[in-house]
């Protein structure tokens, strides 16, 4: 499960009582702990999804989205479950329609909510969301058995499009009789963040082409150096802005500049 707590402190009540404003509530619902939201393709361990790492969250054209990939950490050579990354849109706490009041709810999301995209591609498309039957997320599916997300995943820009970086691990099954110890593969995806679509593209080699967009599901990500990956970090220097994932570096966007920000606070 997702949630959502915003923080505000203490205020008055209608009656000008003190009162906690805290507010929380589930975003959304990826396990079957729950018969009011039904799982996609619940079999085999599906519906035992684990929720290990932070979520991301970014303002968009579309709205306010929130990102993360499951995967069960404390066993990160178990099979059973189809493990998935997932795309919400938070479109805030519920309001009564007569007074405006905020109703401390939010319109919980399953995975009935959520377009799948495992095997489509939109490139010529600005944003899939929300979906063709008002959907309001998208998911894919990892393609190898075993593959889950352990780390965080990360948001970027790469020109003027959303990225969304995450890393996957999969075990492979030792053989019998070899003394060659096989330690999985890790991968690198790099996403357009509203259609799901690579955001590299990936040359004969398989290594990734950060200045051209993919256009094939293969494009989606780059094998790693072998074992687990460690957490994507992003380097900001005076030419460009790259992705680290232990010692591999990878350019996000060789045209973007870091800005200064200023901030004040009156305190009045």
């Amino acid at each position: 499960q997702v949630w959502r707590v915003d923080l505000l402190g203490w205020g008055k009540d209608e009656n000008q009582n003190d009162k906690d404003l805290t507010l929380a509530d589930r975003l959304a619902v990826v396990s079957s702990v729950d018969d009011n939201f039904p799982i996609v393709s619940s079999a085999d361990g599906n519906g035992k999804r684990r929720l290990f790492s932070s979520v991301e969250w970014m303002k968009t054209a579309v709205g306010d989205v929130v990102v993360i990939g499951s995967g069960t950490r404390p066993n990160p050579l178990h099979e059973e479950v189809k493990d998935r990354f997932y795309v919400f849109l938070d479109y805030g706490w519920q309001l009564d329609k007569d007074t405006g009041e905020n109703l401390g709810t939010l319109h919980t999301l399953g995975e009935k909510d959520l377009v799948n995209m495992t095997t489509t591609l939109e490139l010529n498309k600005k944003s899939v969301l929300p979906g063709p039957n008002g959907e309001n997320g998208w998911y894919i599916e990892f393609p190898d058995s075993g593959e889950k997300a352990l780390g965080n995943p990360v948001l970027t820009r790469k020109a003027n499009t959303e990225v969304v970086l995450f890393t996957t691990y999969a075990p492979v099954q030792q053989v019998s009789g070899q003394c060659d110890f096989q330690e999985g593969i890790s991968k690198l995806y790099a996403l357009n963040l509203l259609t799901s679509a690579p955001a590299y593209n990936k040359d004969e080699n398989g290594d990734a082409e950060t200045d051209k967009t993919g256009d094939d599901l293969d494009d989606r990500s780059f094998e790693l150096k072998g074992g687990m990956p460690s957490d994507i970090s992003l380097l900001y220097t005076d030419d460009e802005v790259s992705t680290l994932v232990g010692t591999e570096r990878f350019t996000v966007d060789n045209d973007r500049r870091v800005q200064q920000t200023f901030w004040l606070q009156n305190s009045e």
